[in-house]
């Protein structure tokens, strides 16, 4: 998800300036005279997430013969269906519906005259209300999303990277071959192989695009999610590049693509992942940055809290005081102290006095995010010193209402540092009004994400497939 380091960045800072959450008191009364069959089958409602972006939630229940209850639970927006519940107890219209594997669940009761349940969500420390209505959820359509019969070969694969084993999918032209190949790289946070985000499904389309032009395309679950073995909590930056250099050397070892001919395409973070194994690999034939950053981790995070703030109608002394925490903060994350050290400066930035024992639940929390293995290597990070490396052609794209990677400041520094190290192969697009999923947006703010029916915006895939197949055909 390319929300890993807005998201983080946006926890820390509501801790130290808390929302307004619902209480986990008693809800609403539940209306007499109800029998628990009139509650079975899918309850779907909507959570806000943080400031900025809104889920569907969908809670199946079922009533089983002997009268006990069970259930799954759908985020569909974040592509995950069916997590099993762990618990439901359902007893004159009180639902309790939890998951281990979520950390929390629904709490609420029926109201007959509305037919919804209204209750509470929980989940670690952060709590909202939550109003489930009757039915299925009604999504926003997805007119690009690509569906069979397709005019080319789709392969589920597995090769391995280290001692982990990525599974994805390998998406062939019809003919021979051999054919130019593309490694898709995801950006921040958890990706299935298709990339799935508020229901839109980006690298699916991608590849779908691409293989049509006659290109070959890799698209790949993260380590640790879908059909992929390895643990999340260890990825970086560093292990994210690991998997793409795997994922290059099956590609090239494929007789139907030409090992000469493989490049690579990255969203947001997987833009910096694509710089990290360019520079080291003379072979790879280009590379496409798709919304990528061209500055360092920390300033990239910097910009967003104040690009975000600003959005949304925060007064200039809002937007400063948020910035200049957020600096604090990102001093001590990139820091040389231990973790040890580390948690005890932000405590102290994070707390306040009579701090409540959930908003003390969040900064822990924050905390923890921001000391994670991929936050503290992110902030780290200079994406110029792998650029200067690069010697292959490059395509960056931005949108000029990005607003988790400015689009002018990050272009800019991508195409100097390459000219001033004799890389002159270089094309940049800004395109105005284009969000940081390559949407067609109105304010760019992450709440639209899901909101908008298209998922990558036509005039973008037609410049980066044509300007492949030009680039493949000159070599």
């Amino acid at each position: 998800m390319p929300f890993r380091a807005v998201f983080v960045a946006l926890l820390a800072s509501l801790v130290a300036a808390p929302m307004a959450m619902a209480s986990p008191g008693q809800p609403p009364e539940a209306s007499p005279g109800l029998t628990s069959p009139h509650l079975e089958g899918p309850w779907t409602g909507v959570i806000q997430a943080g400031p900025f972006v809104k889920l569907h939630l969908v809670l199946h229940l079922t009533r089983n013969s002997d009268g006990t209850w069970t259930g799954t639970l759908d985020s569909p927006d974040q592509g995950q269906m069916g997590i099993p519940l762990d618990h439901v107890d359902v007893e004159n219209g009180n639902v309790v519906a939890t998951s281990s594997r979520l950390h929390g669940g629904f709490s609420g009761r029926y109201l007959a005259a509305e037919n919804r349940l209204e209750g509470t969500w929980s989940q670690g420390p952060f709590q909202t209300a939550l109003t489930l209505d009757r039915g299925p959820a009604q999504m926003i359509r997805h007119p690009q999303e690509p569906h069979p019969p397709y005019p080319y070969r789709v392969e589920d694969v597995r090769y391995p990277s280290g001692d982990v084993t990525l599974a994805g999918t390998l998406t062939l032209p019809e003919g021979k071959g051999p054919f130019p190949a593309v490694l898709l790289i995801p950006g921040s946070g958890l990706h299935d192989r298709d990339c799935t985000l508020f229901g839109h499904k980006p690298f699916k389309l991608w590849a779908d695009t691409l293989t049509r032009r006659g290109i070959a395309v890799l698209r790949v679950d993260d380590r640790g999610t879908g059909a992929s073995s390895g643990d999340p909590t260890k990825i970086t930056s560093a292990t994210n590049a690991d998997d793409a250099r795997a994922g290059v050397a099956y590609l090239r070892s494929r007789p139907e693509i030409d090992p000469a001919r493989v490049g690579l395409l990255g969203h947001s973070e997987g833009g910096l992942i694509a710089d990290m194994v360019a520079a080291f690999d003379p072979r790879i034939a280009f590379t496409v940055l798709l919304a990528s950053p061209g500055l360092p981790g920390d300033q990239i995070i910097e910009q967003q809290v104040e690009m975000l703030a600003r959005a949304s109608g925060e007064t200039p002394a809002e937007v400063k005081d948020a910035v200049v925490r957020q600096t604090q903060i990102l001093d001590i994350v990139k820091g040389p102290e231990d973790e040890a050290e580390a948690r005890r400066r932000l405590v102290a930035i994070l707390s306040r006095p009579a701090m409540s024992a959930t908003v003390r639940e969040q900064a822990e929390a924050s905390i923890d995010a921001l000391l994670s293995p991929w936050y503290r290597y992110f902030v780290r990070t200079d994406p110029r010193t792998y650029l200067a490396k690069v010697r292959c052609p490059v395509l960056a794209v931005d949108g000029g209402l990005d607003l988790q990677v400015a689009a002018r400041p990050n272009l800019d520094e991508i195409r100097t540092v390459l000219a001033e190290h004799g890389n002159h192969s270089v094309t940049v697009l800004s395109l105005p009004r284009l969000n940081h999923l390559l949407q067609t947006a109105r304010t760019g703010l992450p709440g639209e994400y899901g909101e908008i029916e298209e998922t990558v915006a036509p005039a973008v895939l037609d410049a980066v497939g044509r300007w492949i197949t030009e680039h493949d055909a000159g070599r």
